[in-house]
């Protein structure tokens, strides 16, 4: 009876073990299905986060960026394109064009996409504006400061798909032109950003020659402004307002620069490639300081940069040239504006507001002036009533005194050489000028 007993006690042991070792294996595997879930899950996450900048200058995660070029075409692309950090997304802007109406005129109405990010392609989803992302430099390049990556807004492909649109030309642009003008003076401002504007930039560059738009669409548009040029006289308005000559700046994702000037008849200048060093249309503060005076100040000669050498006459000169009359005329203008006629020198030394280094390789006297680095330029009338100059002041100590009424372009003057400019009194107390010339001759 007893073995019976035992042997059946034996058997159920065994069957609750075997249930037991099953729901074990069982939740076992469970288990390990549930983890590889999980890591399968992680690369895929991982790159819903990631952001490559496409070639059109935006920033996309992995659905974007497939979405962006289609399930056959995006796989190398995102290989190549480069990573930048993880702040959102950045859909692609919509670059279609539409038709004005036959004067131009209505543009507001007539568009249905726009290139500021403010309305989405015909058919889909709202997507937010995009913004510019800033690149992440790798190792090697962890010494210089992160660089701001500008989106470009157009490409000579999107240019060229854009529809011609007649009246769109160039008298529509000089008319532009002249609106443009007026508001700046208004705000007393140097520039007015159309980038991402309702007037329609793209078709006046589109109803231009084709070598024209290739050259000035480059690598990629990155932003299209309007600008009054600093120290850049126009005769055509010298009399009217500032006189600043204007233009439209095409800015490329190189950095490269080019200046449009159109006229009434609808012609335009040949484009200008301005060089990354010109700051001629930088913005300046509505309401800048016209002048202020530094005091008692000491010139350490060791300490000072140089401003002007020998080099600045070798075949890139700088351009447009500053003539002498001009020269002459903001003489006279600045010192009357700051002392009347009484003695006084102005610190012109960052070119704010007067472009002397255009001025300088213009006259026959440079070369005796530049066989010494110049460290200051200023301004000056030395005594009450006199004529102002020029003053050149070098890092050795001497100094040259040219006067713009009387210097030669042919033959130069023997200039005077005089000695311990930072002894000189006039000189350790000079004004300072916060606003171009031409501003200040309109204040007279």
């Amino acid at each position: 009876m007893s073995v019976f007993v035992l042997a059946r006690a034996f058997r159920r042991s065994l069957a609750v073990q075997t249930f037991a070792l099953h729901w074990a294996v069982f939740l076992s595997l469970l288990w390990t299905a549930f983890l590889w879930a999980v890591l399968l899950s992680l690369p895929l996450a991982a790159m819903n986060l990631v952001r490559r900048v496409a070639r059109d200058g935006l920033a996309y995660t992995l659905p974007e960026f497939q979405q962006h070029y289609g399930p056959n075409n995006w796989e190398s692309k995102w290989v190549e394109a480069p990573t930048v950090p993880r702040s959102g997304s950045a859909p692609q802007p919509t670059t279609e064009m539409v038709q004005l109406d036959d004067d131009g005129s209505d543009w507001e109405s007539a568009q249905s996409t726009v290139h500021d990010h403010q309305s989405p392609r015909s058919g889909s989803a709202p997507q937010p504006a995009a913004s510019p992302v800033t690149v992440q430099l790798d190792d090697a390049q962890a010494i210089q400061p992160l660089l701001e990556y500008k989106a470009v807004v157009l490409t000579s492909a999107q240019l060229e798909s854009t529809k011609y649109v007649q009246k769109a030309g160039g008298k529509m642009a000089w008319q532009k032109q002249k609106e443009l003008r007026a508001l700046l003076m208004e705000q007393r401002q140097y520039e007015h950003d159309l980038t991402h504007s309702e007037w329609p930039w793209r078709n006046v560059l589109r109803a231009l020659a084709p070598q024209m738009r290739e050259l000035l669409t480059g690598p990629g548009v990155v932003k299209f402004s309007f600008r009054l040029l600093r120290g850049q006289p126009d005769s055509n308005y010298f009399k009217r307002d500032t006189g600043e000559r204007h233009v439209f700046e095409i800015e490329q994702a190189d950095g490269k620069r080019y200046h449009l000037h159109y006229h009434k008849n609808g012609s335009m200048d040949a484009p200008k490639l301005v060089p990354a060093s010109d700051p001629g249309g930088a913005a300046q503060p509505a309401d800048p300081i016209p002048f202020g005076r530094r005091l008692n100040v000491d010139y350490e000669l060791e300490a000072l940069p140089v401003v002007a050498s020998a080099d600045m006459l070798g075949p890139d000169l700088p351009n447009p040239p500053v003539g002498r009359k001009e020269a002459q005329t903001a003489c006279v203008t600045m010192l009357t504006c700051a002392t009347l006629d009484n003695a006084c020198a102005i610190d012109i030394t960052d070119q704010l507001a007067f472009p002397w280094r255009r001025w300088l390789v213009n006259i026959a006297e440079a070369r005796q002036a530049l066989t010494v680095d110049i460290v200051r330029v200023f301004m000056v009338r030395w005594n009450k009533g006199g004529q102002p100059c020029i003053t050149l002041c070098r890092i050795n100590g001497t100094y040259l005194c040219v006067h713009p009424g009387t210097q030669q372009y042919q033959v130069a003057n023997e200039i005077r050489v005089h000695n311990d400019w930072p002894s000189q009194e006039i000189l350790r107390n000079p004004w300072y000028c916060g606003l171009d010339w031409l501003k200040l001759r309109v204040t007279q």
